[in-house]
């Protein structure tokens, strides 16, 4: 793979400083975390009673063990998200840019585990009832990145940043001096930036679960799906980086433009 070009590096970093682009980012991680909220506390309880299977107006007699334990699972970690996304928010608002890292790799980890629901809905009861020790076979990261096509360079790099303290997440401190003071504002915005992005991508994957496998969830959360969906393309209509970055198109739109 061929080397980005000084012109492509300077227009991903003056994308990500762009005020007006940074605000469509931010206003897309508050929408769509609100609405993971809404989502959660309305899928606990919904999940609790059994609601996910109600179709014609009959409420599930449970009959079906199998997918009120996988709705239980699902549920927890669709909360799980929600918590780890409203946390990552707070965090890089108190420009605490390692912690909200380490909350947004584990965010990942979620998005692993409701993609591997979504392939197969009766592994979210198997998750419901595994063990500590079945989990972290069964369930590992690896596993689940395997299962679901997963990069395994994207989750090491969010590992070396944001997992175990190492040497490589200094540039995100703010009072070591391993990174220029000038970049401070850059590495800020790229924390937004990927936060946005796995953000995005969780809610695609919670939001394709429950439309496959509830049978009310689209029309009695339709709100929350409109304000993520206007947040999206409000963002995705301005924003070259709204899509996971990629140097080779960049080069290809500065050629395009004759820069």
């Amino acid at each position: 793979m061929a080397a980005p070009s000084e012109a492509a590096i300077e227009l991903y970093r003056s994308a990500l400083l762009d005020p007006s682009l940074r605000e469509l980012r931010e206003d897309y991680c508050r929408v769509t975390a609100g609405a993971l909220r809404g989502v959660a506390g309305w899928l606990g309880m919904d999940a609790y009673l059994g609601g996910g299977d109600v179709t014609a107006g009959r409420a599930a007699d449970r009959q079906d063990e199998e997918r009120f334990v996988a709705f239980r699972g699902a549920a927890s970690v669709i909360e799980m998200a929600n918590e780890l996304a409203a946390g990552a928010l707070a965090l890089i608002d108190q420009n605490l840019r390692y912690a909200s890292s380490a909350m947004i790799r584990q965010l990942i980890e979620t998005e692993y585990l409701l993609t591997a629901f979504a392939l197969e809905f009766s592994r979210a009861a198997d998750w419901t009832r595994a063990t500590p020790d079945e989990i972290r076979k069964k369930f590992s990261p690896k596993a689940m990145r395997a299962l679901g096509g997963f990069s395994n360079l994207e989750y090491w790099q969010h590992c070396d940043m944001g997992g175990h303290p190492a040497p490589s997440g200094r540039p995100l401190l703010r009072f070591n001096l391993a990174a220029n003071p000038a970049d401070d504002e850059f590495l800020s915005a790229s924390v937004w930036g990927d936060l946005a992005q796995h953000l995005r991508r969780l809610w695609q994957s919670a939001d394709s679960l429950l439309c496959d496998q509830h049978a009310r969830y689209a029309d009695v959360r339709s709100a929350e799906r409109e304000s993520v969906a206007l947040a999206d393309e409000r963002w995705s209509a301005a924003d070259p980086l709204a899509q996971p970055v990629d140097f080779a198109l960049l080069d290809g739109l500065l050629e395009g433009d004759g820069s």
